[in-house]
């Protein structure tokens, strides 16, 4: 009922809620919570707030049926809720992200699960890119924006991120300990804030933030193979598999 208050305005097509992982307490499955949390509260929500939604989440999204009848599920991609999220945008349309419409999900529990999953979510990316020819901008220049500045900070963040901490541990370990420090503050901080204006239990989100960066870097090494796999040497995923 929430999610379906977006349609009041009828430039909306597409609208997906907030997703939460259903369970906890296993290495994978934390730092995927903490990876919603942090990933829709930020991101995302930027992404909504300027019409250039990078993805309406498959496992919780409502579209107008007429839309749907005319663009359809496009076996093109293995991320066709990215695909036919980025046509409703191309096409001048909205895209709405309704942030206290939740939706509880299970979420991977596994090194197999998870590498599945994220993999395919990554080679999605890729796949629905060279789908428009790496040319997002002639359409929507946001959506162009808001993909390519994912897809540049994805790419750059982690190695950057390693430089960066290594080479302050060695000249200056006192401000790198600082540095590490706010940026955790940080992201619990928008973390506490979501999980308590939701009235959710947030006795371990400390721990979702710190797996979540722990794992971010797991995640690198993902996007890295994606990349490789579908841009460089042309070996694209093409087996649907949804990792749980």
């Amino acid at each position: 009922s929430r999610l379906l208050k977006a349609f009041n305005n009828p430039e909306v097509m597409v609208a997906s809620g907030f997703v939460i992982s259903k369970h906890d307490g296993n290495f994978w499955q934390d730092a995927r919570r903490g990876d919603y949390i942090i990933g829709q509260s930020l991101v995302k929500t930027a992404q909504e707030n300027m019409n250039a939604v990078q993805v309406a989440s498959g496992c919780f999204f409502a579209i107008r049926t007429y839309f749907l009848k005319e663009h359809k599920f496009d076996n093109r991609t293995l991320a066709e809720d990215m695909d036919l999220t980025w046509v409703a945008i191309e096409n001048g349309f909205d895209v709405a992200f309704v942030k206290d419409a939740n939706c509880y999900v299970s979420d991977p529990d596994s090194w197999y699960l998870y590498n599945n999953q994220v993999y395919r979510w990554y080679a999605g990316l890729f796949q629905c890119i060279k789908q428009r020819n790496f040319n997002l901008f002639t359409k929507n220049p946001k959506l162009g924006f808001a993909v390519y500045f994912y897809a540049l900070s994805a790419l750059t963040g982690a190695p950057l991120t390693l430089v960066t901490i290594a080479y302050g541990l060695y000249a200056m370990p006192a401000y790198t300990a600082l540095f590490v420090g706010l940026m955790y503050l940080i992201m619990f901080g928008v973390a506490i804030s979501h999980g308590i204006a939701n009235k959710h239990n947030v006795r371990r989100y400390h721990v979702y933030v710190l797996t979540m960066m722990v794992a971010s870097f797991i995640n690198y090494y993902i996007y890295m193979r994606a990349l490789v796999n579908e841009l460089i040497i042309k070996n694209p995923l093409k087996e649907w598999v949804k990792g749980h």
